[in-house]
């Protein structure tokens, strides 16, 4: 439980004394001035009387502009656009590797980006695999930090990449983690790896594809 600095309760407790010193200074000289300024007085009441009018819808339009503002960050979205829709990668399972989360796109979710112009698959294992049997359309960059001459080095750095390989997941987290390293800002490992992607039929390519 937090609680307030000592410093602040005892400028409470002397506001509390000053006021209540206040109102009895009030209360033993309005006799006195009753016959002098009671109509002064009367207007001073009318005027906090207005006053307390006029400022509960000032308090209403208030909060009302302030659930207005609380309405619009709710409606915002916060998703990754891929391929032309929205997806919620917040909400994805991650992978960790020194220290570093990645998330797992679901293998569903990686087939609807499957193809897209903004899009590239990563095969991170050793190039004899990549030959063997491959996500179709991928590129070979094996962990940790591919190769001499490797094709994702000249590629844009808000590019989404998707990387897998057989473990399912750390060959690729490893690949993945250098990957933000040099700057790449949405990096994905495919969950489940290359098997998940082929048990589910979707398009492999190699020398064993069929």
């Amino acid at each position: 439980m937090n609680r307030r600095p000592p410093l602040r309760r005892r400028h409470f407790l002397a506001g509390t004394v000053s006021a209540a010193i206040a109102v009895t200074a009030g209360c033993t000289s309005s006799g006195e001035d009753d016959d002098t300024n009671g109509s002064d007085d009367d207007n001073a009441t009318d005027d906090d009387a207005d006053a307390e009018d006029t400022n509960p819808s000032a308090a209403d339009d208030a909060g009302t502009g302030e659930n207005e503002t609380d309405d619009e960050e709710l409606d915002e979205d916060d998703g990754l656009e891929v391929a032309g829709r929205s997806y919620d990668v917040d909400g994805y399972d991650t992978e960790a590797y020194d220290g570093t989360d990645v998330p797992l796109v679901p293998v569903a979710d990686a087939h609807d980006w499957f193809g897209a112009d903004d899009v590239h698959f990563v095969d991170t294992r050793g190039q004899s695999q990549f030959a063997e049997r491959r996500i179709d359309g991928a590129v070979s960059s094996p962990a940790d930090d591919g190769l001499e001459d490797d094709p994702i080095d000249d590629w844009s750095r808000d590019k989404v990449l998707v990387t897998y390989c057989d473990c399912p997941h750390s060959i690729a987290a490893r690949r993945s983690v250098s990957l933000l390293e040099d700057g790449f800002e949405n990096v994905f490992i495919l969950e489940g790896g290359l098997e998940a992607w082929a048990d589910n039929d979707y398009p492999v390519a190699g020398g064993s594809a069929d």
